[in-house]
């Protein structure tokens, strides 16, 4: 049986993918553990658990700073030595942090980067697309470049979504009548007390003016067509969809 090294092929993909237009991150294979993944490809709420359980190990378990174009987590240690230098120098909110702490280049996220590792380690393939380009965009744009559908209500949004603000992005976890409901996303706001707590969950938040107005909802193309498939089924069947309020059981 012909044996294939496993570090030389990931460096192979990761110098032709990127020639190919698609930017694939050095970034831990979290597939080691299947939690992470659909395990049913047509099942949309396998999907919605995947995006937001791998949201969540980010959160729990390493210490990640929010850093301006931050794109690694290489290991917990680095992230560890980061957040030791952000918080000696005091610029975590800073976008010359990588200058003054170069370790923060091999862990460390920002908002988009981090919706990114989370979409493609929960199983959906998703090329780096900044808040800028996600908001000036048109939509055939965003589906032929990005694969990503824009949601014209946010009463259509599901767990999953992209929520696009000017500036900065987050991923829906729930969402509940009046427009509230839970996000997760990096950041470096005022709620951060130290470097390392970058990854945080907002529970009940306005959702049209989390920061600033709501201007986009973004869902990945895999997703839409499988949420468009439940709703046909459902209807065939008689009964009404129930996603809109999926909260996902781990």
């Amino acid at each position: 049986m012909l044996k294939i090294d496993k570090n030389k092929f990931r460096n192979l993909l990761n110098f032709w993918i990127p020639l190919c237009g698609v930017c694939l991150l050095d970034i831990p294979t979290f597939s080691q553990n299947q939690k992470f993944f659909a395990t049913k490809r047509n099942d949309i709420h396998n999907i919605q658990k995947s995006i937001i359980s791998t949201a969540e190990y980010l959160m729990d378990e390493w210490e990640i700073s929010y850093v301006y174009g931050g794109n690694k987590l290489e290991n917990p240690a680095l992230c560890k030595k980061c957040s030791l230098c952000l918080a000696k120098k005091k610029s975590m909110v800073s976008r010359k942090s990588r200058h003054f702490c170069p370790i923060c280049s091999a862990c460390s996220l920002d908002c988009t980067h981090f919706i990114q590792l989370v979409y493609r380690n929960a199983g959906l393939n998703m090329r780096y697309i900044d808040t800028r380009t996600m908001l000036k965009s048109s939509e055939k744009s965003l589906l032929k470049k990005f694969l990503l559908v824009t949601i014209a209500d946010l009463q259509d949004s599901i767990p999953g979504d992209i929520l696009v603000y000017t500036g900065h992005a987050v991923i829906l976890e729930r969402i509940e009548d009046g427009g509230y409901g839970d996000i997760i996303h990096v950041t470096a706001g005022k709620d951060i007390k130290q470097p390392g707590q970058g990854v945080q969950k907002e529970r009940k938040v306005y959702l049209s003016r989390f920061r600033g107005h709501l201007k986009k909802i973004l869902r990945h193309k895999f997703v839409h067509e499988t949420v468009s498939k439940v709703k046909v089924s459902s209807s065939q069947q008689g009964a009404p969809p129930r996603l809109r309020k999926v909260i996902p059981n781990f």
